[in-house]
């Protein structure tokens, strides 16, 4: 099923999706992961990868879309033609590569502090979230962390592990929020780590037929794929 925030369903017993509205605190000044993808159908959010740019493919499945970076607080727009990389989930491989984070190796824990992060308007909001502990919530549910509330537009915002040095790997990207019937409590759904691994497991090519193109915004020329 297409994820979204609006669109009942039934990966977990019991749970419907539920929207609310954004919070956290903003973050500028430096390189992030997470990116503003605009396609045909509107804009999501995604995450700079070694492996390219994820994203939920919400608004759009195929065709070109413009990704919107921040090198500090310098905003750059690069295009890329929509790629499915699997699990689920979609790629944009761009001609300039930004800074990307790995995709983590081990699962999350309980109890672990992991950073969730979005981008709204150009600045990025970060908040702590720990894997989901209630009775009957299984697989990779998260808490929403207090006061923080979340819209549509942060749909594809990444949820990664902080490791020594403050690298970031990634964990997973938010689908929506949840709610679990009868009590009312409510966890954040993600594409989590089973659909990043189903992407690294996808086939691909893995030197693509690539040729030079002249860029007149950069000194040096590019690779390009063909």
């Amino acid at each position: 099923m297409r994820p979204g925030w609006t669109r009942p369903t039934r990966t977990l017993a019991g749970f419907a999706l539920a929207g609310a509205l954004l919070g956290g605190c903003a973050m500028r000044g430096r390189i992030h992961p997470v990116v503003e993808v605009q396609t045909s159908g509107g804009r999501e959010l995604g995450v700079s990868t070694t492996d390219g740019v994820l994203f939920l493919g919400t608004t759009a499945r195929k065709g070109r879309a413009h990704v919107l970076l921040y090198y500090g607080d310098i905003p750059y727009v690069e295009t890329a033609e929509i790629q499915p990389a699997g699990g689920g989930l979609y790629r944009l491989d761009l001609e300039v590569r930004h800074q990307g984070v790995p995709i983590a190796v081990r699962w999350p824990q309980p109890g672990e502090d992991l950073l969730l992060m979005g981008m709204r308007d150009g600045k990025v909001w970060t908040a702590w979230t720990r894997l989901a502990g209630a009775k009957g919530v299984y697989g990779e549910v998260y808490q929403i962390p207090e006061g923080l509330k979340l819209d549509p537009t942060q749909a594809g915002a990444g949820v990664f592990r902080k490791g020594r040095g403050g690298n970031l790997s990634l964990l997973g990207l938010v689908k929506g929020t949840a709610v679990l019937l009868p009590s009312g409590g409510k966890w954040l759904c993600v594409a989590g780590l089973r659909d990043l691994k189903a992407c690294m497991e996808t086939r691909r090519d893995v030197v693509p037929p690539r040729k030079v193109i002249h860029r007149p915004d950069l000194t040096r020329p590019v690779l390009r794929n063909k």
